[in-house]
């Protein structure tokens, strides 16, 4: 039960943060136009070095 209410809490803080949700509808419309470049784990961790 407490792992339904935190996910509940985490959500309404997703939805209280409006950067976030700009984040996010930007990424849903890089999904839709194919702007977005995938990559492995390995591949993600180099380019982050």
């Amino acid at each position: 039960m407490h792992e339904k209410i935190d996910q509940i809490l985490e959500t309404l803080e997703v939805l209280m943060d409006k950067e976030t949700l700009k984040r996010l509808k930007k990424g849903e419309e890089e999904l839709k136009t194919g702007d977005y470049i995938d990559a492995t784990p390995e591949e993600i961790a180099e380019l982050l070095r």
